[in-house]
Formats: structure tokens, sequence, C-alpha cells
């Protein structure tokens, strides 16, 4: 063994950190999406994560690339309540820091609007035989059986990017495209119309609802979750003007640290992908005050990534096994 070969197998492993993003700790009726992960298999994972790798928190990342070890972030987007009452106790007995990146303006109110779009569509409830909308300038109709009910309970697991199995699913699809790219009035107004033909329904669990400002303060309560920027209306901010975007990034930043009364210096575009946000986006962001922010696409933290355009890995409703085998993946890339 050359004396290089010898220094080298002395000192310490070094890896690039793995961000995960996680959304919702539940196990709702339907997600379309698969943003859910179990309390349980949440549970399973982040003994997994103590186990095979060192939890730190997103600021600590700071300039720094590479660390001793296998090091992971913990992130949840959105704010749900279920990060509160199934979350955080899970995280409290593992002793993992997270960071919650919050949408400002949905604290204190209902629902998402995705999800009530899925409430509203794929849920078993009755359906009106036609549903009707009109947006810029056209009418978009969509046709429902009798027989729509009797089925919802055999595709529920159904993802929406998933081929339709039904006239619901197909009507979710070209709805939520319909709807993300809009600024919130014009979100509300389409919603506006489908609640109005669909009539009344259940009404969300508090568990599918976002955080309110109260519950806000208790999670952070115990230093353990840090609470990041999302935007107050979670748009797609490439698609919203210059003054629209500084007003959601700054806004949501000055919002929560009234609320919190702690600096708020991470932030995560919404939906995160290469095209959600323009290279315009990040310059607000770094005006805004932020010192790093997150991106939904796959990859680990090294010198190569800008501190404004963190990868993150994705994570599902995956058993302990799995999640270790993705895990040991994600380090191995």
């Amino acid at each position: 063994m050359s004396l290089t070969i010898f220094i080298r197998s002395l000192l310490p492993k070094v890896a690039r950190p793995v961000i995960l993003v996680y959304h919702r700790i539940a196990d709702p009726v339907t997600d379309p999406w698969g943003i859910s992960v179990s309390p349980k298999h949440f549970d399973q994972q982040m003994t997994v994560l103590r186990r095979e790798a060192s939890p730190i928190r997103l600021s600590e990342l700071g300039r720094q690339r590479r660390w001793p070890g296998r090091r992971v972030v913990v992130t949840a987007d959105d704010g749900y309540s279920d990060n509160l009452r199934a979350g955080n106790p899970i995280l409290q007995k593992h002793d993992v820091p997270a960071t919650l990146f919050v949408t400002s303006g949905t604290l204190d109110r209902g629902e998402f609007w995705w999800d009530e779009l899925d409430r509203l569509l794929l849920r078993p409830h009755a359906m009106p035989a036609l549903l009707t909308v009109k947006a810029d300038g056209q009418k978009h109709e969509w046709r429902f059986s009798r027989n729509e009910d009797s089925s919802w309970h055999t595709f529920r697991r159904w993802r929406a990017w998933e081929p339709p199995h039904s006239a619901r699913q197909k009507a979710f699809q070209t709805l939520y495209s319909m709807i993300q790219p809009l600024s919130e009035p014009a979100r509300e107004e389409i919603m506006a119309q489908i609640r109005g033909q669909i009539g009344s329904v259940d009404h969300p669990a508090e568990s599918d609802r976002p955080l309110r400002a109260a519950q806000l303060a208790e999670l952070i309560a115990g230093n353990l979750v840090e609470v990041g920027a999302h935007t107050v209306t979670h748009p797609v901010l490439s698609q919203r003007s210059a003054e629209a975007q500084l007003r959601e990034i700054a806004g949501s930043k000055q919002h929560l640290e009234s609320i919190t009364n702690r600096p708020v210096t991470s932030f995560a575009y919404p939906f995160g992908r290469p095209g959600d946000y323009t290279s315009e986006t990040i310059e607000f962001v770094e005006r805004a005050g932020f010192h790093r922010a997150c991106s939904n696409f796959a990859g680990r933290v090294d010198a190569r990534n800008r501190p404004y355009e963190l990868p993150r890995m994705g994570v599902g409703d995956w058993d302990g096994e799995e999640f270790a085998q993705r895990l040991k993946a994600a380090f191995r890339q």
C-alpha cells in the first residue's frame, strides 16, 4: 500500500448530503399525487435514517458541501396540520430536526385548492350528470354516469400521472392542469364554479387542512423544527410577473417572521421543478434575504449546486426496508 493510500484510509469518509422532501404524514382516503407518507412508515423511515445516516438541519449546510459520514436533511413542503399532529411526535421520538416550508397565505384557511379538487371529484359522493367550467373564454364539459360512485374505491390508489380509469379522474387531470398555472383569484373563480355545481359534500378532515398560526407556533416550540417560506399562495412562480413574484417571495418571509418571531432564512419553490421558476426568481429569493432555497429535482448537495437551487429526494409511502434501499442508492449517485 502506498503512503498516500494509507493516509487516505485514515481520514474520515466524506459524502455529499441528501435532502429529503415530504409533504404529508397521513393516510388519506385518496392521494392522487402520492404526497402522503403514513405515520407508521414515517416512523420506520426515521428509525432507518438514524441508523444509516446522521440528520442535520438545513441551516447547517451553509456553504459546506462535503461532510464526514452520511448526512441527511429532512424537509416538508406546504404546511399541513398533520405535520404537527402525526409528524412532530415522530421527529421528537427520534430527535430528527426538520425544516417545514409553509405557504403563509393558507394559515388559518380551510384547504389547499388541489385537495379540494380531489375531495370534490375523487371522493365517494354523487356527481351532477354534467359539469361545466368556463375559463379563458372557453367552455369545458364533463359528463358523469350514475355508476361513477361505485368504482371510486377500486381506484382509490390511482395516481394523477397514470391513465384515467373514470370520467372523474379524467376531469381531475384536466382541471388540475388548467388551474395550476393561474393566479389565486383565477384559481378561486374556477373552484367556485366546480363547488357550485357539485354542491354540498363532506368537509375536509382537520388533518387534511393547512396549519393554523397557533399550531405553527406550537410546532416550532420544541426547537427541532425550523420554518421556511413557500410563498404566500403557492403559485407557479415562472407564470407570474416580476412584481407578483416579489410579493409572493418577500411577503411569505415577512408574514412567517411576524408569526414566529424568528428569522426565516430558507425558501422552497412551489412545485420546484425546472421551469416552475426562473433565474429571475432565484434573484428575487436572494434579494428578499433568504440564505438558501430548495428545488424538487433529484441529486445530492455538492459544490456544483447553487445555494439557491438545492436538489431534494422525494420520499414516497415506503416501509423502512424500501426506504433504506432508496437512501443507500441516493448516496451512491
